[in-house]
């Protein structure tokens, strides 16, 4: 009986001891990063207060179509997906990111986030700003490698223009695909 006791009061000691510990919370965490999520609620936003025409090309695997439309809220959320994917905050990833900030030869700010992991898929993000601090151009690079395929896609979004993404996908003993898209924003200003 005094063994169990033993165990017991040194259980408890264990419980109260690890229920004491401060654990970082959201509120401690660094969010200095872009937030790409943000980003994407912003342009979502703004989609809704006046929507946007888009003329859009498909290449696929070198054959091409082109289309005219106008997006409804699903096909946005879809559209801007890629934004709200990656979290440049997630405190998992802090210590896996390399952040360099530079100007453009135009003058623009550049900041850029390598990540320093493979096991991720978000490989890097780059965001060009204007002297009032507006995004004129984002880019963002993801990919997948495994003894099987490897999957490359490169996505570039301009809040004035539209946006584009490359998508390669290479898979042991088949053909191997191309994507390309381009949209461009018919009526934004």
């Amino acid at each position: 009986m005094k063994q169990l006791s033993k165990y017991l009061f040194g259980f408890v000691i264990i419980v109260v001891v690890a229920c004491n510990m401060q654990h970082p919370s959201d509120s401690t965490i660094s969010k200095n990063n872009f937030s790409l999520s943000d980003f994407g609620r912003q342009e979502y936003e703004k989609i809704h207060i006046a929507p946007i025409s888009v003329e859009k090309k498909l290449i696929i695997d070198g054959k091409e179509e082109a289309v005219s439309m106008v997006f409804d809220s699903v096909s946005w959320k879809k559209e801007l997906g890629i934004l709200f994917k990656n979290d440049l905050n997630n405190p998992a990833w802090q210590e896996k990111i390399t952040v360099t900030k530079g100007q453009t030869s135009a003058g623009n700010t550049l900041e850029t986030y390598r990540m320093n992991d493979d096991k991720i898929a978000l490989k890097s993000v780059a965001v060009e700003k204007d002297s009032l601090n507006h995004v004129i151009v984002l880019n963002i690079k993801t990919g997948r490698k495994n003894l099987l395929s490897q999957t490359e896609q490169e996505y570039t979004y301009e809040p004035k223009r539209g946006y584009s993404m490359k998508s390669f996908q290479r898979a042991l003993f088949m053909s191997n695909h191309e994507i390309y898209v381009t949209a461009n924003f018919i009526n934004k200003k």
